[in-house]
């Protein structure tokens, strides 16, 4: 980034505008990483594997990133759920959620490889949920998705 700075200099036999350029100005971003899944899991036909976590209310600029694949079947796509806590019913007696009446921050399919980069727009606590949405084949899943945001 430059910072154009404009000096000006008023002599008597007239206005004098100097312009300076700053040397490359940037501001150092400390982004902190919330790490949520790492590695490989097996899913069958619709089953799903939940992950929470949380980001703090002061945090800004939060992102859920990382990439993902997903083998076996015809389909090679895996689908991530993404719900705010506060969007859900509190748990029943056995801790289970009802996610069929919160209301969902994202739903998306990702083929083999794709990059994922969805924007959260607050923090709290937040439930990730990675599907096989295949009726039929079980899948593989791998990858790494995080959350990064400015605290």
């Amino acid at each position: 980034m430059y910072w154009k700075i404009d000096v000006i200099i008023i002599l008597s036999s007239g206005l004098t505008i100097i312009s300076l350029l700053t040397t490359n100005v940037t501001k150092a971003q400390n982004f902190q990483t919330i790490q949520i899944f790492n590695g490989q899991i097996g899913l069958h036909p619709r089953e799903s594997q939940g992950h929470t976590f949380s980001v703090p209310s002061s945090a800004k600029n939060i992102h859920l990133k990382g990439t993902i694949s997903a083998f076996g079947g015809a389909i090679k796509t895996i689908t991530i759920r993404l719900y705010d806590s506060s969007q859900c019913p509190p748990p029943d007696s056995q801790g289970r959620i009802h996610f069929g009446s919160c209301n969902i921050m994202f739903n998306h399919d990702y083929s083999t490889g794709d990059k994922i980069d969805k924007y959260i727009p607050h923090g709290g606590k937040f439930y990730l949920y990675l599907q096989d949405s295949s009726p039929f084949f079980n899948k593989v899943v791998a990858g790494n998705i995080y959350v990064e945001y400015l605290p």
